[in-house]
């Protein structure tokens, strides 16, 4: 269950940038570098599930 956030890999795997998905999304890029980093976690209703 280690392996719950796979931001990063998914980023990895489609040649994008936690920039990038920063831009697409409205946040910082600093909160998505918390996310790959698994230093927090984001809010499910921001990615409109």
């Amino acid at each position: 269950m280690a392996n719950l956030n796979r931001i990063k890999v998914v980023l990895v795997e489609q040649q994008k940038t936690g920039k990038w998905l920063a831009e697409q999304m409205g946040k910082s890029a600093c909160t998505v570098s918390k996310w790959c980093s698994n230093y927090s976690q984001p809010d499910l209703a921001g990615f409109g599930l």
